[in-house]
């Protein structure tokens, strides 16, 4: 029974002591929860043994005693520091006593660690505002940075894709709204109206807004008389019958569009 007990002593200063450490590293990593846890599944499975297969035994109890008294140990400084937030980001001791504290900062390992961390975000933010910068002041190049040639093909395709964002760009750029798309031989603007996707509004608001003419001549290149938007989507609506067309003419006569 002596020797249960000096056992028993041995192992609560054991987990004090590895507590102690877990609580002084709680900066770094919450050593803390990860004892619980650990400790938890081992007494989990030491109590299955002991009672499946009725192993007993001084050395089998010890241990099981052992990682019994780490768990509620650990259970408890875990519960501890989650009490404040300070506890929570520098362990429970170092909140509550100064020379733990002291202790932590003459480690200076943690204090390194945060420090190149810090740098790093720092370092990200800092190329991160550059960038930002670069692309809002420099819409081409960012086309470019994203693989997307600046031509009337590319800019066609973005439109009927719904693509806002690369639409956006090219628009910033400069580009003219009613520029040919080079697989159809007339404007990609007029590719929209004619297949007339649920985003065609969005798309055609965009272009009003950078200057498109709504009432300008657009296709095709090789008949003499060529169509406005709106003529393009009347013979749409008379040819296929689509509600959608009917929508679209309505809101092309809302901002002023012309036969």
């Amino acid at each position: 029974m002596k020797q249960f007990i000096t056992r028993i002593s041995a192992a609560l200063a054991l987990g004090g002591a590895l507590l102690t450490f877990a609580d002084i590293a709680q900066p770094i990593a919450p050593v803390a929860a990860y004892i619980m846890i650990g400790s938890g599944i081992l007494l989990l499975i030491f109590l299955i043994i002991r009672f499946l297969f009725k192993v007993k035994g001084e050395v089998f109890t010890t241990v099981t005693y052992f990682v019994g008294i780490i768990c509620v140990l650990s259970t408890s400084l875990f519960a501890f520091q989650q009490n404040t937030p300070a506890s929570k980001k520098s362990g429970f001791l170092a909140t509550n006593i100064e020379s733990f504290k002291s202790l932590q900062g003459s480690l200076g390992l943690i204090q390194k660690d945060v420090s190149i961390i810090r740098d790093g975000v720092k370092s990200i933010d800092a190329k991160m505002d550059n960038v930002k910068k670069e692309t809002s002041t420099n819409p081409r190049k960012e086309l470019a940075n994203m693989g997307i040639s600046w031509n009337g093909k590319s800019f066609g395709d973005a439109m009927l894709n719904g693509d806002h964002q690369t639409v956006a760009l090219f628009l910033q750029g400069g580009i003219n709204p009613t520029i040919n798309h080079d697989s159809y031989g007339y404007p990609g603007v007029s590719v929209l109206v004619r297949k007339n996707p649920k985003h065609t509004i969005k798309m055609l608001d965009a272009l009003l807004k950078h200057g498109m003419d709504i009432n300008s001549k657009l296709e095709p290149p090789t008949v003499a008389r060529k169509e406005t938007l709106l003529g393009i989507v009347r013979k749409n609506y008379n040819l296929l019958k689509r509600p959608n067309d009917k929508l679209l003419e309505k809101y092309l006569v809302s901002k002023g569009a012309k036969l």
